[in-house]
């Protein structure tokens, strides 16, 4: 093995690792009772099983066992299933971590947070929380949103300042490739830099000053 691909086989083992970091794991040579098991998955890589799990919006958690690459996902919470798992060797158990008072919508937590407050402090806040302020990638994290928003109007991570016209994520910088504005929006020109969400409406984007005071969402990846 040359040392390029060697490098690339370490570099893709730890990113495998940095995705199961937020799992709970609370037992290693432990697996699932057979009466947990709600699915099994065969011959798959771990970090495979742990996006089944995500994908699922049942899952509570799953087992892995390297020897035969085999994923058993379990629909019982965290506590009954502690208290079942059985010794098997090499197996490893992890559990989705859910911050409190958050809700789990495919791989991402979300948090209404119901507090007017202008964009720089929700900002603040979903990062004292360890997440970030919601911003869709794409038309099903949008629905996301309008399901968590329940209809009020709320922040959204986005801005163009200091190049109007030029939309992008506010913690990033990273230029948006998706975007939800709702007809004749963007209009603010300089006076409106910032994103709010109507949640009621399915093209829900509108500018407006970072300066007014709106709810807000926040969000983090479960993995």
């Amino acid at each position: 093995m040359t040392v390029v691909m060697l490098m690339l086989v370490v570099l893709l083992k730890s990113v495998e690792s940095m995705k199961l970091m937020k799992f709970i794991n609370p037992s290693f040579d432990h697996c699932l009772t057979s009466g947990h098991v709600q699915r099994t998955i065969t011959d798959v890589s771990r970090l495979t099983c742990s996006s089944a799990c995500l994908v699922d919006e049942q899952c509570q958690g799953f087992c892995f066992l390297p020897p035969d690459r085999t994923c058993l996902i379990t629909h019982t919470d965290q506590t009954t299933v502690l208290q079942a798992l059985q010794e098997t060797a090499g197996a490893v158990t992890y559990f989705i971590e859910l911050k409190e008072g958050f809700v789990r919508k495919n791989g991402n937590g979300y948090r209404l947070m119901q507090s007017s407050v202008n964009h720089g402090t929700g900002r603040q806040a979903c990062w004292n929380l360890g997440t970030n302020m919601s911003l869709p990638k794409n038309e099903k994290e949008s629905q996301y949103i309008r399901e968590i928003g329940k209809g009020v109007t709320v922040w959204a991570l986005a801005d163009d300042d200091p190049h109007e016209g030029t939309w992008k994520n506010t913690d990033t910088d990273e230029v948006l490739t998706y975007v939800n504005w709702m007809p004749s929006e963007p209009n603010g020109g300089t006076g409106e830099n910032c994103v709010i969400e109507a949640t009621a409406n399915i093209k829900s984007w509108i500018d407006v000053s970072c300066a007014s005071s709106y709810w807000y969402i926040c969000q983090y990846l479960l993995y």
